[in-house]
């Protein structure tokens, strides 16, 4: 059975990880994560790791896991937030997955804003059609959170946009 570790980091690289995933990443060799999460993370693996890109066509990424048992992802903010490690237990059912989140965008705007997730309507375009983003925009009340990993010119190429409606009070 295959194993996932899917470790959510903020966009610094600044994380200070628990004890649990520091020894997760000095104890495994093949890694995971889109070229940023490369970037931010290298210097913390340990000597001779594999890195696997995680890129479109995602079925060559899902290919390369096939040759190992365990896999370390890292992902952006809460993987299980429209994240990485819902697209694991999609393709993978089987396998087991370990989740260690951060704080996702969303969850950083209502921190500094004081608002309270349930006042929050939430879109995510990933592999979604755009009526629902469409009908969050034309709302009365609205915010919009693009998170920073996109690919492309065209907004359409976005991995993800994530639409939140905020009320009145707080805009």
């Amino acid at each position: 059975m295959k194993k996932f570790y899917i470790i959510g980091i903020d966009d610094n690289g600044q994380r200070e990880f628990q004890a649990e995933v520091r020894e997760i990443i000095t104890t495994h060799r093949v890694f995971s994560g889109g070229k940023r999460h490369y970037e931010l993370m290298r210097d913390r693996l340990p000597e001779q790791y594999v890195w696997i890109d995680i890129t479109v066509p995602l079925e060559e990424v899902f290919e390369k896991y096939t040759a190992y048992c365990e896999v370390v992802v890292f992902a952006s903010g809460d993987p299980l937030f429209f994240g990485f490690a819902n697209t694991v237990k999609s393709r993978l059912p089987e396998a087991e997955i370990q989740v260690f989140p951060w704080f996702n965008s969303l969850q950083m705007l209502a921190h500094r804003l004081v608002i309270p997730y349930q006042d929050m309507e939430v879109v995510s375009l990933t592999g979604r059609p755009w009526h629902e983003f469409d009908r969050a925009l034309k709302g009365k009340d609205r915010g919009v959170d693009r998170p920073s990993a996109y690919s492309g010119s065209d907004c359409r190429a976005y991995v993800g946009i994530r639409v939140c409606r905020l009320p009145d009070a707080y805009r």
